[in-house]
């Protein structure tokens, strides 16, 4: 398209003798005097040319990088990546505008704004997956907002599917060292082995009741069927990788985990994926404490306590200190929490989201918050010897009143 701008200005020079035109250019910015010049006019040359050239490089099924190659009058760009059936080009243009407006409050693109040529890796495009819902690989469209150096904008797309079959590099290998394996969590560490180029790397761990099997089944697959298998499950995007990766999960007690690597190197080869299993430990209650005594004191309430409170008096043997966990009985039954009380007494952070409160062993008086007035409440217990070990949980309701539960006053 051909722009001509022509401006005709001698019959106004007279009245706008203080007034300039300011000119962007390549080589800077040029001042007219309206008072000095009878006509201006800029003419360019044809402008077809596209202002970012897209390659798509290192292409494999999990894969691929964009590269990005700006021409002499490309200003600036965004670029996203996103599956065709789901990509509209109005509601890319919306959202590039939306991240030039420095007011906004969302920025879509902001992280894929550049003022120069770029090599994009797959996970810095904003898409989710590079497949489908059949788990095969999905045509997907490259899109990019540019604007040139006189302001005007161009939107460019290229679509481009990526390959079904996956080759192995033989020479890249990962190597996953398992850590602390504790209860609630675990630790491992991924390493490169035998090469010299990482780029990136996918890895993470996983358990086999979420990919509706067990670990029987997987064990008994070969190890390019367990590989399969996990492909099979969309591990996601691969990551930016340097040469380890030392991560801790969370987790959850006595379960099988299954932690995997799989490398792809600066030329977009892939190596064979690590695959290592893990058990978490069952946690023990091994305290040798024991409560001797415990007996209600009813509620009390009072202007600075914003819950009523629910009173003991309680004693314990062999220990510094107790633990008491006072729920709802319906909503503790309903949530399974009986089945679970080794770990959350075990739990710190159960302490801090309320679900149990600590008392000194020389605490005789404990009083818990009553959050729901006119419930039936339970009341389990752990003792802490000097070692920090705790003793098996106790329903103290039923050992020392005669009665699994309380009802709380209604709410006055």
């Amino acid at each position: 398209m051909k722009y001509i701008a022509t401006f005709l200005l001698a019959f106004v020079a007279a009245t706008l003798s203080a007034q300039v035109v300011r000119i962007e250019t390549e080589n800077g910015t040029k001042v007219y005097d309206l008072s000095m010049v009878k006509s201006i006019s800029f003419s360019d040359e044809k402008y077809d040319e596209k202002l970012v050239g897209m390659e798509v490089l290192n292409a494999t099924p999990i894969a691929f990088d964009l590269r990005l190659t700006k021409s002499a009058s490309c200003q600036k760009y965004m670029v996203t990546v996103a599956p065709k059936s789901t990509f509209n080009e109005s509601d890319f243009v919306f959202s590039a505008e939306q991240t030039l407006d420095e007011t906004a409050y969302y920025r879509p693109y902001l992280e894929t704004l550049s003022y120069g040529s770029h090599t994009y890796a797959e996970s810095q495009l904003g898409i989710n997956s590079l497949v489908d819902s059949e788990g095969k690989p999905q045509a997907l469209v490259a899109a990019v907002y540019a604007i040139d150096d006189m302001g005007r904008v161009q939107v460019l797309t290229q679509e481009f599917t990526l390959p079904e079959t996956l080759a192995y590099e033989s020479a890249l290998t990962m190597k996953v060292e398992v850590g602390e394996v504790a209860y609630d969590h675990y630790t491992y560490t991924v390493t490169q082995q035998g090469w010299t180029r990482p780029a990136k790397i996918i890895y993470g761990s996983t358990q086999p009741e979420w990919m509706n099997t067990t670990i029987d089944k997987f064990n008994a697959l070969s190890h390019e069927g367990q590989r399969d298998f996990l492909l099979a499950q969309g591990l996601g995007l691969p990551r930016l990788y340097t040469n380890k990766v030392t991560t801790t999960v969370d987790c959850e007690s006595a379960s099988d985990v299954i932690l995997y690597a799989m490398p792809i190197d600066a030329d977009g080869k892939v190596g064979d994926m690590t695959i290592t299993t893990i058990k978490t430990p069952k946690p023990e209650a091994k305290g040798v404490g024991s409560f001797t005594a415990l007996s209600y004191k009813g509620e009390t309430s009072s202007e600075e306590d914003f819950y009523k409170k629910a009173n003991f008096e309680t004693a314990v043997t062999n220990a510094v200190a107790y633990r008491l966990l006072w729920a709802v009985k319906k909503e503790f039954e309903d949530n399974q929490y009986a089945k679970q009380l080794v770990e959350i007494f075990l739990n710190p952070k159960m302490g801090e989201y309320g679900m149990w409160k600590q008392f000194k062993a020389n605490e005789t008086h404990a009083a818990v918050d009553i959050v729901r007035q006119g419930q039936e409440y339970v009341l389990y217990g752990v003792t802490i010897d000097v070692d920090g070990n705790i003793s098996e949980p106790i329903d103290l309701l039923t050992k020392f009143t005669g009665s699994g539960s309380i009802k709380t006053s209604p709410k006055e």
